[in-house]
């Protein structure tokens, strides 16, 4: 018995200095250092040092911004981030606010809806930015379960909705 711990104790002495830190942290006490550090950017910088640090800051994070919408496919935000309540999603370049993309782009936004809605049940805030948003979309969005908890929704520079597609939305978000 002895011989294994100190076995043990010899193999953690040889890891480099990262390992050791991760063999000593279990992802409890991750979680915990994870929820002070508040910069978007620290937390994409800690989920860059291993495997165990990457899967617990995507259990834990609840705030993100996607700043281009092709970059990251909806199911792969949400199979990594688990508890997330406030997403920023940005769609069209800047180019579109001063007409010079061609008129049917793309940026829509049903698919994200349709994924972000599904998996986010305590979604408290989404703000959507220059996207397609139609009211078929924001159908989903009222009859979704996450209706319950969304306190904020900011479609900025968005478009494609009218007022009767947000009828619903007001009806039935809190």
């Amino acid at each position: 018995m002895e011989r294994d711990s100190k076995k043990r104790q010899e193999e953690i002495q040889q890891q480099q200095p990262q390992q050791r830190v991760s063999a000593a942290l279990s992802d409890e006490n991750l979680s915990r250092i994870f929820e002070l550090i508040e910069s978007p950017q620290d937390r994409a910088a800690v989920s860059l040092v291993c495997r165990q640090w990457r899967r617990v800051d995507g259990n834990t994070r609840k705030n993100i911004t996607i700043a281009n919408m092709y970059a990251v496919a909806p199911t792969a935000l949400t199979r990594r981030f688990k508890q997330l309540e406030c997403i920023n999603l940005k769609g069209k370049p800047r180019a579109a606010e001063y007409d010079l993309l061609v008129h049917d782009w793309g940026g829509y936004a049903e698919p994200w809806l349709k994924e972000l809605t599904r998996a986010y049940e305590r979604l408290k805030t989404l703000q959507l930015r220059r996207l397609e948003v139609r009211d078929a979309d924001l159908q989903v969005l009222a009859s979704a379960p996450c209706n319950a908890s969304l306190q904020v929704l900011h479609l900025h520079k968005c478009s494609g909705f009218t007022t009767r597609g947000l009828i619903p939305v007001c009806r039935s978000c809190r």
